[in-house]
This record gives structure tokens, sequence and C-alpha cells, in this order.
């Protein structure tokens, strides 16, 4: 931590985004997230007199330039920032942001706050909150007391002040700096009608949203972070992972038999694989196509040195360590693959209807892809239980995996000739704990979406 003048921050090594929280919060609501980001945020409600100067100085220390995330008030002085120090941003993210806040509107917030400062606040928590029930009680436990113990009379006029900053607040975009936008589709603070509309900016609606859509799992803010947790998982479950993923050893036997039977037309000279994890799967193509140049990719180290191993007499096989679903972004439409196939990996990817695209891209004339993904029935036993025991409903990651129907509309958008077909796959587990022992062993947990978590020793004793 340090005080850059006027507000405090709090950094690690290595973060480069830095989170501007709106209107009555400080950045610690970014805590909310699930993982929590790797960010800078300040420790303090943000003063819109200071906050740029102290952002020149904050942007400075960095060796390089800053992804700046802004939400709501925050995202207004991020574009101050942005405009005035367009050099210091990479990359600019607007959450919930508005036009044009009407200057009656701001005379009744100024008149209602007066009157009732803690009902004023408590109400408008409540508001930003609709949409993120398990968030607004995890706000109501922690943050908020510490904001109302805090709110004295030089919070009041910070208050104030920053309401006076929204109703006069500049909405034009930077030039030259990539922006995108985020946007609650649910937001009564900012309707989706009122909502910021850069020319060029992409745009993200999220379903189901109130005005915090950046706590939503789906939303792309969060995608990092899932991701990293899900490569930690799978990098510790490296030593143990062949013992236990009797499923992905099956389905990778049926993918090498269809593979061979679709090359029997096809003459197999570059493999591309997503995903190899240990290199069981990588081990069938590389028997059977010896002729082939095989590369494959895990975003775990762990896992490709595993594979290497696994692989060292088979001089046809390149591994990688690298994040299958930025190769298929960032390879040159040059290099072509006969074959792109995958185990049992592309469910866990962050925009699964890009990367077919993209896979699309680097198949050669002829060539065609072969891939295995678990749906969201995935584990479903498991969250029915834990909500008939804990009386809520909990989703297992899985949840979130696409069915048939979404499969056959992303691959029939690429594709000509698509085939899908659906397989239960049934193991029986002795008990809660030895199934659990199987998913951590096999690092398949994916990311924790639930705080505390749901499985914990004494439930299980």
């Amino acid at each position: 931590m340090f005080s850059p003048m006027h507000h405090t921050f709090h950094t690690s090594p290595g973060a480069d985004t830095v989170f501007l929280p709106g209107w009555g919060f400080d950045g610690q609501i970014s805590r909310l997230i699930s993982p929590p980001p790797h960010w800078i945020y300040p420790l303090t409600l943000l003063d819109p007199d200071t906050l740029v100067s102290d952002l020149d100085l904050l942007a400075r220390r960095q060796p390089t330039a800053i992804n700046l995330v802004g939400w709501s008030m925050g995202g207004l002085l991020a574009l101050d920032f942005a405009r005035t120090h367009p050099a210091a941003v990479r990359s600019l993210t607007l959450v919930s942001l508005r036009r044009r806040w009407p200057a009656e509107e701001i005379r009744q917030l100024h008149r209602a706050l007066d009157r009732n400062p803690g009902g004023f606040l408590v109400d408008f928590y409540r508001k930003c909150f609709l949409g993120h029930r398990a968030a607004a009680r995890e706000f109501a436990a922690t943050l908020q007391p510490e904001y109302e113990k805090n709110l004295s009379a030089r919070t009041l006029d910070l208050l104030h002040r920053g309401l006076d900053y929204l109703a006069g607040a500049d909405s034009r975009p930077p030039a030259g700096v990539p922006t995108r936008i985020i946007h609650g589709r649910k937001d009564i603070i900012v309707p989706v009608s009122e909502m910021i509309d850069p020319v060029g900016a992409g745009v993200e609606i999220i379903n189901n949203c109130g005005h915090l859509p950046f706590l939503a799992p789906e939303c792309s803010l969060n995608r990092a972070g899932h991701k990293e947790q899900i490569r930690c998982k799978f990098s510790r479950a490296a030593a143990t992972y062949d013992q236990h993923a009797q499923v992905q050893l099956e389905t990778g036997r049926a993918l090498a038999e269809i593979v061979t039977r679709q090359a029997r037309s096809q003459s197999i000279k570059k493999v591309l694989e997503l995903g190899c994890g240990t290199g069981n799967y990588t081990l069938e193509l590389a028997a059977r196509f010896a002729g082939a140049r095989i590369l494959a990719l895990d975003f775990s180290a762990e896992m490709v040195a595993a594979a290497r191993d696994k692989l060292v007499d088979f001089a046809n096989t390149e591994f990688c360590c690298a994040d299958g679903e930025q190769f298929l972004a960032q390879a040159e439409g040059q290099e072509k693959f006969q074959l792109i196939t995958a185990n049992g990996s592309m469910q866990w990817f962050s925009d699964l209807e890009q990367s077919v695209t993209h896979v699309h891209r680097l198949l050669a004339p002829g060539g065609f892809f072969v891939g295995a993904l678990f749906g969201p029935r995935t584990l479903e036993e498991l969250g029915q239980g834990a909500s008939r025991v804990l009386g809520e409903k909990i989703a297992a990651a899985a949840s979130s995996f696409p069915d048939e129907k979404q499969l056959k509309r992303i691959f029939d958008n690429n594709f000509v000739s698509v085939n899908i077909t659906e397989e239960l796959i049934s193991k029986p587990y002795p008990s809660v704990r030895a199934l659990l022992t199987h998913i951590k062993k096999t690092g398949t947990s994916g990311w924790q979406q639930r705080r505390p978590p749901v499985f914990t020793r004494t439930r299980l004793d």
C-alpha cells in the first residue's frame, strides 16, 4: 500500500489494472468478485477534485500503461483521466455509466442525503444490489457496517461533492484509447436506455444484473480470474490426474477412434490439440498418426511437463504451455491444420463461440474438428444434494457449460457439416467425500462461485 497524496490505494506486485468505484463506495467492493481480481483500487471514497491528479501519480509508478476499469462515477473519472493522459491508458472499461445526470435529479439527491444520510445510503445500496442477492448479503455483513460507521461530516461533504461532479461530468470518449462498455440489463440506477454509448466501443449487456454487473460470473472482467483459478487447480492435480481421470480416458479413446475413421479420406499432416492435460489423448494421436506433426497445448506448465515425459519417445509431438483460447485468437491464418481437436477442455473457454470461429479459420481445406465437451449436467446430483441440504440453489461450475442445443448453434454458424451427439456417463462413488476427492485429484472443480465453500469438513463429517 502507498498514499499518493490524497487517496490511499491497495496494490500488489504485477498488478496493472486500476479499478475506480462508484459514488458511495470505495474499491473494496471489488473484493465481492469471486475470485477477487488482481486489481489496484482506492481504499477511500473517490474525491472528484483530486482523483485525476492522484491517478497520474499512480500511473507514473507503473512500468507500463494501465488498464483502467471505472464503475459509475468512477467511470466518468476514468474518462477524465483517459482524455487528459491517453498514453497512460492501455485499455478503458466503463461499467454502468449514464450519459447525463439531470440537474433537478441531482438537487433531489442532495436534499434526500441531507434529510437522512444513513437511511439514504441504505436505500441506495439496496438499489445497487438488486439482481445480486448473494453479494448483497456479503456486503451487508462486511463493508456496509464499515461505511455506516465512517459516515462523518467529512464523508458527507465528499458525497455531496460527488453529486455535484455527476451533474457536470463529461461523458465524451477519449481519442485513441480502446474502450468497452459493460452494463446490467436490470440496472435501475442507470437504466440501459440511458447508458453511455461511445462510437466504436464494444458493448456487453449482462442479463439478470443490476448496477453491479462486474459481480456476475459471466462478466468478461471476471473471465481471466476464473481461468487462472482453473489453471491453478489443474496444475496442483498434475501428479494425481491419471489415477482418477477415467471419464477423460474414455472420451479420449472414443475421440481417437472417430478421428481415425474421419482421417481415411484426409491426409493428416498437422494436428493441433487444445488442452492436452497429461497427454493421454495426445498419446493416442501420436501413435495413430506417426507421420503427422502434432502441436499439443495446455495452460498448465505442470500438465505439459507430465505430458512431455509421457511422450518422450514420440518425435512427432511438440508441446507448448499456452492458453488454447488465446492461441486460437492470435495464431496467423497462414498456418493451417488438417485436424484441430480437444478432449474435455473447451467447456472452460471464456468465449467458446469466438474460439470455434478461430478453429474454422485455422483449418486447412478439407480439415476437420473433433472434440468432446462436458455439458451442464456434469455433477448435477452434487448440486442437487447440496441445494437440498442448505435450502438454497447451489450450482456447480458445470451449470454454465454449453448444452447440445447451444453447441449446435455455435458450430452450425461456422461449419457446413456438423454432427453432435450427447452421451450420459454414470460413475458411482461410495460417498460424497470420495467424489470430492476425485474432483480435487483431477482439478475439475472449476472456479469457486460461492463463499464460504459449500462442502466444509464439518458438513462432510
